[in-house]
């Protein structure tokens, strides 16, 4: 909502902006909402797509979500927006027409950042267990005398934390 009046505002206040919107290149995946009835929403799609290309994040995968759908009448537009535009899904806050498609989109995007792993901790390295908790999903775990030993599905950053304790 932020970026899609950004080419109106002040010099200075864009700087401020661009802050917050530096955060954006830490992203895993982007969810871009775009309010379909605003009459002009292409416009401010390019201008989002345009600051990304600009905060170099052009390539952070990305969902696109139509949302308001409930108020574009003609189903054939519905359909075209979807089929448009790759990882795209149409939604209703209002309705909630589309909110099914979306959750399953995001738990996708998700799955597609996880990566198994198998480990041996040592007790006192106990914290990067707890990690795995916050970053991913621990599957299972088994303490034995000299450490623990868990399998996980977590981020790319903290399987390589865990390399060194990798077991088969």
């Amino acid at each position: 909502d932020t970026v899609g009046f950004i080419r109106n505002l002040p010099t200075k206040l864009v700087a401020a902006f661009r802050s917050t919107l530096e955060e954006t290149v830490k992203s895993d995946f982007i969810l871009h909402l775009i309010d379909v009835s605003h009459p002009s929403w292409e416009t401010q799609r390019d201008a989002v797509m345009e600051t990304l290309t600009i905060l170099k994040a052009q390539d952070i995968p990305m969902i696109t979500v139509f949302n308001k759908i409930d108020m574009v009448t003609d189903p054939s537009v519905r359909r075209e927006l979807v089929a448009s535009f790759p990882n795209s899904v149409a939604v209703s806050a209002v309705t909630g027409e589309g909110i099914e498609d979306l959750l399953g989109l995001v738990k996708k995007q998700v799955q597609e950042l996880l990566g198994r792993v198998k480990v041996k901790l040592p007790y006192d390295q106990a914290g990067l267990l707890q990690m795995c908790y916050q970053y991913g999903r621990v599957l299972g775990t088994e303490y034995v005398e000299d450490g623990i030993i868990f399998e996980a599905e977590v981020v790319e950053e903290m399987r390589g934390r865990l390399l060194p304790y990798a077991v088969e």
